[in-house]
């Protein structure tokens, strides 16, 4: 994670040197690559998931709060015509809807509320 920051810190350092429609263009990239990253981290456990046949291991609230946070983010983009909004939260909210679906097929015995 200290290596993904500092690379993150990095490329933003990078776009001080651009003009502003590159950087910008850039950053918005940047920031696509992180938001997935971050809507799919709870996915990490997948493979523990098929094998225990349990969803157990995954964080029930942080799907359900990916889902509607991605939702709001999507439609604000769409309101705002921004491809940079648009883009990482539509996937998110796929990863999302793919994270509670585990939840349906491999029902934990009991679901952790942390």
């Amino acid at each position: 994670m200290l290596v993904g920051s500092i690379v993150i810190l990095w490329l933003c350092h990078l776009s001080d040197s651009m003009e502003a429609a590159k950087a910008r263009f850039f950053l918005g990239v940047v920031q696509v690559l992180v938001s997935v990253m971050n809507y799919g981290s709870p996915l990490s456990t997948l493979k523990l998931v098929f094998q225990r046949r349990s969803a157990e291991s995954m964080p029930f609230l942080l799907g359900v709060m990916n889902l509607f946070t991605s939702m709001a983010w999507f439609l604000y983009g769409v309101l705002l015509s921004d491809e940079f909004l648009q883009i990482p939260n539509f996937l998110g909210f796929l990863l999302s809807v793919a994270q509670l679906s585990l939840f349906v097929i491999f029902p934990p015995p009991r679901i952790l509320i942390y």
